[in-house]
């Protein structure tokens, strides 16, 4: 079982927690593997169908081979309606089997498979039956031996599921009654002893292949709970990357992430990238704003400036972060001196479109922000000495009235 297969089976489901639950129940109570949930049953075969399917083309072909040699024993045993018997094999069973194949290289549909499979074994048990009834021969008692090794085939051997085998059984059980009810030439002693080892047969047979796809599914189970336990591990990973990148309140990347990204950007993308404008933001009169409403109604405002800080660094390589209580940075590369000026007064017109209320601040009734620009270009590529620069252009800003936005000069 490739751990690649359980690793996409895991990355397709619908519902994690749905698995993990029954998985890690049917680890502690192996009878719960007797019957698997809908959900689950359905990956466990389509795990092995393709693997069962060219197993049971292989099978197929190696039984009609056996099959068809079988057609001596029609001269010897049957010797009064032999060639029916041929035609039978050769003209209906033989020609059948082949469909099957043909279906079965095409088909997706595990449940496809096991009906094909079960008519076609069903069919060899009928034209068993079929032929014992009407032949007087002395010997067609023994011809009869055929329905044990077909029924032997269709449950052991061929790669059907266990709710198939169990109906394929009880299929072959109750085709036995209009075979008892017709025949007239086997005594009824020797028609019991026949059908009660059919019945022995079948029973003994069936608990092998349960025994068997229970330890398939065993299997399968404790595989998937590794898959699992890996990916919860990776998931719980994820998250504490996520922790450590960005700011939790509004989503946005915090300061570490961002200094990564600009290093990032300087020396894998190249030169390309310049001039990266460096935005510094800071909510204006916030401290009143809190005190004011109360830091709920604060952190309700600081998502509201984030998701418009956020929408406006659209780009593959912009950046928007948190790096303090209401202070943010946004980074936008290729982005010169006159884009620069253009994002930020639609920032500053969104912000004010938005009309967050704010009756404690000196500046206007409503929330406003306050922006220092500065660059990072070619001939300065220091990332502290740029965050330093827009923070004192930001504090320019506010020095000159706020709800505005200065660039370092």
């Amino acid at each position: 079982m490739e751990k690649s297969t359980f690793t996409r089976l895991i990355q397709e489901a619908d519902d994690i927690l749905e698995f993990e639950k029954f998985c890690f129940s049917a680890k502690e109570n192996p009878l719960l593997l007797l019957r698997f949930p809908k959900n689950i049953e359905k990956h466990f075969r389509n795990f092995c169908f393709e693997s069962d399917k060219y197993k049971n083309i292989l099978f197929i072909i190696i039984g009609c081979f056996f099959y068809n040699i079988f057609a001596v024993m029609d001269k010897l045993m049957i010797n009064d309606i032999y060639p029916l018997a041929w035609k039978l094999r050769f003209l209906v069973v033989t020609p059948m089997a082949l469909s099957v194949i043909l279906i079965l290289k095409k088909t997706k549909k595990p449940f496809i498979m096991d009906s094909l499979l079960t008519f076609l074994l069903l069919t060899g048990i009928i034209c068993i039956f079929f032929m014992v009834n009407i032949s007087q021969s002395e010997f067609v008692s023994h011809y009869y031996v055929g329905v044990f090794v077909v029924c032997t085939a269709g449950i052991l051997v061929y790669k059907i599921s266990l709710q198939y085998k169990i109906l394929f059984s009880l299929s072959a059980v109750f085709l036995h009654i209009p075979f008892f009810y017709f025949n007239q030439t086997i005594p009824f002693e020797v028609k019991i002893n026949l059908f009660a080892v059919s019945v022995s047969l079948i029973i003994v047979s069936l608990l092998s292949a349960a025994e068997r796809e229970l330890n398939y599914k065993k299997a399968f189970v404790y595989g998937l709970i590794q898959e699992i336990t890996k990916y919860s591990l990776k998931r719980k990973n994820k998250f504490l990357e996520n922790l450590s990148n960005k700011d939790e309140l509004t989503g946005l990347a915090n300061r570490r992430f961002l200094k990564q990204h600009l290093k990032r950007l300087i020396t894998q993308t190249g030169n390309g990238i310049f001039p990266i404008a460096v935005l510094f933001t800071d909510i204006d009169d916030f401290k009143k704003y809190n005190d004011g409403y109360g830091h709920a109604q604060g952190d309700e405002c600081l998502k509201k400036v984030s998701e418009v800080l956020n929408s406006n660094a659209n780009r593959k390589f912009d950046l928007a972060a948190r790096v303090g209580g209401e202070e943010f940075i946004l980074l936008f590369p290729f982005t010169d001196k006159k884009d620069a000026s253009g994002i930020a007064n639609k920032i500053l017109k969104t912000i004010h479109h938005i009309n967050i209320p704010h009756e404690y601040s000196k500046v206007a009734p409503h929330v406003t922000i306050s922006i220092g620009v500065s660059f990072i270009d070619i001939d300065n590529q220091d990332i502290d000495l740029a965050l330093n620069q827009a923070d004192q252009a930001l504090y320019q800003a506010k020095e000159t009235g706020k709800n505005k936005a200065c660039f370092y000069s």
